[in-house]
């Protein structure tokens, strides 16, 4: 019987491809989530499908995540992390639980958080810069936006609280700001740490108020402030009453008191209470003689003239 002799090489090939198809069909005893392409058993013949399934099977089926394994068996593995920029270096990872412990460390270092995981925990980015750079704009976009939805009047919020705990004056540089919006090097709007506030530029309102509600108050007497009752118009709210009113025909109001600045009294001028008409009284250019009246003409000019 001639001996057929064949080359190294190929020798080789099949010797890999046997091992090869031995590891892809072997059970995965607990390597990845998914099966292998078969068991084999002694006398099984192994055919060009198989051999194509079975490296289909390894190659492209079982490289997926949810084949691959796990790197969590327990919490402390699962918390394992390497900082990517140790001693202020970059450190390279060489294996995939090398890139996951980096993409970990990363995670609880940007968010202040106790692991990567604890994302119920407040956000805290310590000494850095948040910073939303827009490119050039083609549509309407917010540049940031925050949203209360509201259940109940008895829950007292912030939707925006900014604080510095034991703060007092000197500790801090007098320029320094709690709020700062500025265009170019040009400030438009500042609060500052003292609680001043600077306005760059015009300040508009897109609501009046009114004399219960008034557009600027203080804190502790709402009722009481400025606001807008209509075009051209501006009032003075004291206790929800308006008595002081500007506009384009002058200055209105309830009474003109003249206090007396040691006893505290005053004296008052005002309309009476049945004006049914709209009256102006034009004083004369010049003061009167000694014993002379202030009388009118009929038309609203006053003049001096004899008692």
């Amino acid at each position: 019987m001639k001996r057929l002799s064949l080359p190294r090489a190929v020798v080789c090939l099949l010797a890999t491809v046997t091992l090869v198809v031995l590891a892809v069909v072997t059970p995965a005893s607990g390597q990845g989530n998914c099966a292998s392409f078969r068991s084999w058993a002694t006398g099984d013949s192994l055919t060009a499908s198989d051999l194509t399934s079975a490296l289909n099977q390894a190659s492209t089926t079982n490289t997926t995540f949810q084949c691959l394994n796990d790197y969590s068996t327990n919490q402390a593995q699962m918390e394992t992390e390497t900082d990517p920029n140790s001693a202020g270096s970059v450190s390279l990872a060489t294996t995939g639980a090398g890139e996951l412990e980096r993409l970990r460390y990363v995670i609880r270092h940007a968010y202040a958080w106790t692991s990567f995981w604890t994302h119920y925990q407040d956000v805290n980015f310590r000494h850095r810069t948040l910073r939303n750079h827009m490119t050039t704009l083609t549509s309407y976009k917010e540049l940031f936006r925050s949203e209360a939805h509201l259940a109940a009047s008895s829950v007292r919020f912030h939707l925006m609280s900014v604080s510095i705990p034991g703060y007092y004056a000197g500790t801090a540089h007098p320029e320094s700001a709690f709020l700062l919006f500025h265009v170019d090097t040009a400030v438009r709007f500042m609060v500052g740490i003292g609680g001043d506030v600077h306005v760059g530029s015009t300040l508009g309102f897109h609501v009046a108020g009114s004399a219960r509600n008034p557009l600027l108050w203080a804190t502790r007497f709402h009722a009481t402030g400025i606001y807008f009752p209509t075009e051209n118009h501006l009032a003075v709210t004291v206790g929800g009453d308006a008595p002081y009113r500007f506009h384009s025909a002058g200055f209105a109001t309830h009474a003109v008191l003249f206090m007396h600045a040691g006893s505290g009294n005053w004296t008052a001028i005002t309309a009476h209470a049945t004006s049914s008409a709209r009256t102006t009284y034009i004083l004369p250019q010049t003061d009167g003689a000694a014993g002379q009246c202030l009388k009118t003409r009929g038309n609203g000019q006053l003049e001096w003239t004899a008692c």
